[in-house]
């Protein structure tokens, strides 16, 4: 029976390396969110990858030049170093999660550039949305003799304020907001902006209303889009007399109008919370027995989300000191300092999901975990300290709720 090393019998359970290129790195291939977390397995890959390395291990190598001893030529021995592979692994997988980073990078660059002078409020709720408003929906076909279904024409009334030039902002704010998203808004599926693939054009329609088109080249899609479209006409997405709302994978930013209770992951029914320590990071599990699990999960990976846009102290820096001093969404004190900056990524589990944090500078590890540790009794108490109103980064009280009138 042939025993194999430790170190490759550790190697065989790590994931597969691309030679050449990144396998769903680009920044369309998934959403932001995602391409974090694929950065992080990749980061955790390397680091088992490089323990596997040994600088000092030597191995001999015979290489006969002339066909071996038996027929007269030399066989010379080299030393080689047989774990070298394991660090050039590792080095494939650093490079990995550099190119998800570069795609979360472009998407989250894209939607801050696109939603540039698009309120809030305006960002976190579709035009489609906007149910009273809507007066025709029509399905938007090929020319030529065999029309083919290309998607939907939905044209808005005469409204102050709106206008081509506003519209066709807002809308291209939404096309890369659902891109960051992964296209992953099943609480928007009266919205045909949100499949992938999708492209739209704005022109102004007859006394004063405008027109969108939305269109795709897969013809499934299309059928799609005119199904939402349909949907969005028939009632928006919503219970006819209420105000549309942002929830689910939507970033929240108008949090002072709809309350910190409704984010925070401890106030779905039966939330229970646990720290644990991970390598090269610390995780967050939040479960729930009694609960709504989806709710559970959309509230952790909208705190996962919140944390990534403010990077140092997070959502997590607002939790109860360790020392005296002040805390809030900037950071924690610990010791004398901030709270580590540190990436947040999120995968579901059974009954609920991990947040898990990485450490950029991997030498603040340990101040990270008793960070974390800290939040994770505080949340057991029921609240989410780091939400709550007047913490750095959070909504106050009363913070004046942006105006829904577009062209404003």
């Amino acid at each position: 029976m042939c025993l194999l090393p430790k170190w490759t019998l550790l190697a065989l359970a790590l994931p597969a390396i691309a030679c050449r290129s990144t396998p769903g790195a680009k920044p369309h291939e998934m959403g932001a969110s995602a391409h974090e977390e694929a950065a992080a397995r990749h980061d955790e890959a390397a680091v088992r990858l490089e323990r596997l390395y040994d600088p000092r291990a030597t191995q001999a190598r015979r290489e006969c030049t002339s066909g071996g001893w038996r027929v007269g030529g030399p066989c010379w021995t080299s030393l080689v170093n047989p774990t070298e592979r394991f660090l050039q692994d590792a080095q494939r997988h650093r490079k990995m999660a550099e190119d998800h980073r570069a795609g979360s990078k472009a998407l989250r660059d894209a939607e801050a550039s696109a939603c540039a002078g698009v309120s809030e409020l305006d960002r976190d709720t579709s035009p489609f949305g906007r149910r009273e408003d809507i007066i025709r929906v029509e399905p938007l076909k090929s020319t030529g003799r065999s029309p083919q279904l290309l998607g939907a024409t939905v044209t808005f009334r005469a409204v102050p304020g709106l206008t081509v030039e506003w519209l066709e902002r807002d809308v291209g704010c939404h096309l890369a907001r659902n891109a960051a998203l992964g296209h992953n808004v099943p609480e928007m599926d009266y919205c045909p902006l949100v499949p992938k693939g999708v492209t739209a054009s704005v022109k102004p329609a007859g006394g004063g209303g405008v027109v969108v088109e939305v269109k795709s080249e897969d013809s499934d899609t299309a059928m799609d889009v005119l199904r939402r479209a349909e949907l969005a006409a028939r009632a928006g997405g919503r219970t006819e007399g209420t105000a549309p709302t942002a929830t689910g994978p939507l970033r929240e930013h108008h949090m002072g109008m709809t309350g910190m209770d409704g984010m925070c992951p401890m106030k779905v029914q039966g939330a229970s919370v646990t720290s644990e320590n991970v390598e090269n990071g610390v995780a967050l599990v939040f479960t729930t027995q009694a609960g709504d699990v989806a709710e559970l999960r959309r509230r952790v990976h909208h705190m996962a989300e919140m944390h990534n846009q403010h990077r140092a102290g997070g959502m997590m820096g607002g939790c109860p000191q360790h020392r005296g001093g002040s805390g809030g969404m900037g950071g924690m004190m610990m010791g004398g300092g901030m709270m580590p900056a540190a990436t947040a990524s999120v995968v579901d589990v059974e009954g609920g999901a991990r947040l898990t944090l990485h450490p950029q500078d991997e030498s603040q590890l340990e101040a990270l975990r008793q960070h974390v540790q800290m939040c994770a009794q505080a949340m057991g108490k029921g609240e989410c300290p780091m939400m709550a109103p007047g913490a750095e980064g959070a909504p106050s009280e009363g913070t004046p709720a942006p105006s829904p009138q577009p062209g404003r």
